[in-house]
């Protein structure tokens, strides 16, 4: 109430105020009206007073402007205008129309004094009012002062009721949730008292020990305490005690009430008053019994694990991401002859030769960038040399998702490579054995079989010439003889791998095209015509020379058998850089496209032509013969036949 009161006291003293600022706006416009008044009613009574004998009603005319005049703040305005009006009342004494002298000096003089006597009566008053106003005025602003200041004090003091109300309800609502959150808190807590008797305990530690609230608070805390652990128990409390240690932490033992011992981590602090006195110990009782479980359970499968990595056949080794080692497998150990102690927390550089390290940090880099499982295939050294394996490196990621480890299994595939290797090898040799193979059936063919082919067609000349002329008979079958000699020779020098001694180029074509001939001669079948430029000869080597002897053979065999031609054609000649054999004859011909026609002849010269590097181009059609053109380079024989 005295609150209001004073509240309401304000509120007057601000619209007094503001109605005192309106009255003094409204009397500075009335004094300009009241001083024009003033102006006009003394000019009018001086004109009155020339033009009309007044007597002693003049200076009562006079009292009228005079008592406007006389306002608190127009105190010299009020005597400067009495002056004027006693000026004026002599001047009229001398200008008003004439009359009885005496008596106009009398009232003109009476009415001076009293004009005066008005003024200074009035302007005597005016001060007192003055004074008397100043007063209030003061009165009314120490009031004010002292009403500002009530009210302050007074906000004040609310103030500060409000915050003591405000602290009183926080520490209620605080002591409530220190209630709330003791009472219902999932790890055990406890107040104790200085001799270690319980005073409050919540529901999780009676709980944890098996014990009800009121069978703890009528016990010591030692009493439940298992009795290896109470010394230690009981030294730390002492150090909180003397104020060397602000809280202790500590895990123990307690027996619950079915006699079974129960692990705990125990956190104690101090509370004390404001002078320092030691009032009672906070303790936070945490059951380790789930943590110990998992603890135990986490070391059983960390060595189920270990287990499985120390049996598996391949290397296995997890490194963090600056590429040092935190775990190994006993693989690794024996392949490297070092323990497990000798790796971890070491990095490659450590452990092996410069560039091998090298080349193992630079895949786990590239595991990182990738973010993602990469496979190589690294090589280590190991006691018998280096062996090749494929490395599987895989990041691990924390629970941000940022790699923190490199894992890594590793294969040995050095028995691998080396099978691979000798299938390689095994594959060359065969592929070499089906070359010589295919050499030898193309040999066979080109060389043994046409020669047998063309004996035996001498043979069966020998049979009709034998009984015409027996001399020419002999002559035959002597040819015949010695071709098969030379087939012996050759089979023979295939079948124990002996190397062919080939004389020079124009040796053996010269050789080789004088037994074509005296072999189609023998026949009596057709006319062979030869045009070989020895120049040509000269730019072959002994192999191309033979590739390019058995082209011609076949192609006259071919002819030979199979054409029904009287005369084949045969030409070795410069073409340029390039060389060309052309074998013609005026058979049967045949159709190139024709399923037919690919005979194994044509096979045979076709694979020959294409190992000298040459074209091979045949011409032919029913009826019209048969044109086989053989181009290939002259210049730098190709030797890889």
């Amino acid at each position: 109430m005295t609150y209001r009161r004073q509240e309401l006291l304000v509120i007057s003293n601000l619209m007094m105020g503001n109605t005192l600022t309106r009255a003094l706006r409204k009397s500075r416009q009335s004094d300009v009206t009241r001083l024009a008044l003033v102006g006009v009613l003394t000019t009018a009574i001086f004109i009155l007073d020339l033009f009309f004998s007044l007597g002693f009603a003049i200076w009562i005319l006079y009292l009228f402007p005079i008592w406007l005049t006389l306002r608190p703040h127009w105190q010299r305005l009020s005597i400067f205008h009495a002056s004027i009006c006693t000026v004026l009342i002599l001047a009229g004494f001398f200008w008003s129309p004439p009359g009885q002298r005496t008596m106009a000096v009398v009232n003109r003089s009476v009415g001076v004094a009293t004009l005066w006597g008005v003024v200074l009566f009035g302007l005597r008053h005016q001060q007192g009012e003055d004074a008397l106003l100043t007063a209030h005025t003061e009165l009314e602003r120490r009031v004010h002062e002292a009403t500002a200041d009530l009210i302050q004090t007074n906000q004040l003091l609310q103030g500060q009721v409000r915050e003591r109300l405000q602290a009183e309800e926080a520490l209620r609502e605080n002591r409530e949730q220190f209630n709330g959150a003791f009472r219902d808190a999932a790890i055990g807590m406890a107040l104790m008292g200085i001799d270690r008797q319980w005073l409050q305990v919540n529901r999780a530690l009676c709980e944890i020990v098996g014990y009800t609230e009121q069978e703890l608070l009528a016990a010591n805390s030692q009493a439940i305490t298992y009795a290896d652990d109470r010394g230690a128990d009981l030294a730390y409390a002492q150090q909180l005690l003397a104020g060397e240690i602000q809280t202790y932490r500590m895990v123990k033992r307690y027996i619950r009430k079915l006699g079974d011992v129960v692990w705990v981590q125990l956190n104690v602090s101090l509370v004390r008053d404001s002078t320092g006195r030691p009032l009672y110990f906070i303790a936070q009782v945490q059951d380790l019994t789930d943590r110990n479980r998992a603890v135990a359970e986490l070391h059983e499968s960390e060595a189920r694990l270990q287990a499985i990595l120390d049996n598996s056949p391949t290397l296995i080794f997890l490194k963090d991401t600056e590429g040092r080692y935190l775990l190994v497998n006993r693989q690794f150990e024996r392949t490297f002859h070092l323990t497990r102690e000798d790796i971890v927390g070491k990095t490659d550089a450590e452990i092996f030769p410069p560039v091998q390290a090298t080349a193992f940090r630079s895949n786990d880099i590239k595991v990182l960038q990738a973010n993602a499982p990469l496979q190589f295939e690294e090589i280590a050294l190991h006691d018998d040399g280096p062996h090749t394996s494929i490395v599987f490196k895989f990041p691990l990621w924390d629970g941000t998702g940022k790699p923190c480890a490199i894992g890594g299994i590793t294969t040995d595939i050095t028995d691998r490579k080396r099978a691979e290797q000798a299938l390689r090898a095994s594959e060359e040799d065969l592929r070499r054995v089906l070359e010589e193979r295919e050499q030898l059936s193309r040999d066979l063919h080109d060389n043994t079989i046409q020669i047998i082919c063309a004996v035996g067609m001498e043979l069966e000349e020998c049979r009709h010439l034998i009984q015409e002329s027996p001399e020419a008979a002999g002559n035959q079958l002597t040819h015949a003889i010695s071709e098969l000699n030379v087939v012996i020779h050759d089979i023979r020098r295939h079948l124990v791998g002996q190397d062919w001694e080939a004389p020079s180029s124009v040796e053996y074509f010269q050789s080789e095209l004088t037994r074509l001939t005296q072999t189609v001669e023998s026949t009596n079948s057709l006319q062979l015509r030869i045009d070989v430029e020895e120049s040509a000869i000269n730019g072959l080597s002994q192999k191309v020379a033979q590739q390019v002897m058995f082209i011609i053979r076949e192609a006259v065999s071919n002819s030979l058998r199979h054409s029904g031609a009287s005369t084949v054609s045969v030409s070795l000649q410069e073409d340029g850089t390039s060389l060309r054999v052309a074998i013609e004859d005026d058979g049967v011909g045949f159709d190139p496209e024709s399923r037919h026609s690919h005979g194994h002849g044509l096979r045979n010269i076709a694979v020959r032509t294409q190992q000298i590097g040459g074209t091979l181009d045949v011409i032919s059609q029913p009826g019209q013969g048969t044109h086989i053109l053989v181009n290939f380079p002259g210049e730098k024989p190709n030797d890889h036949i």
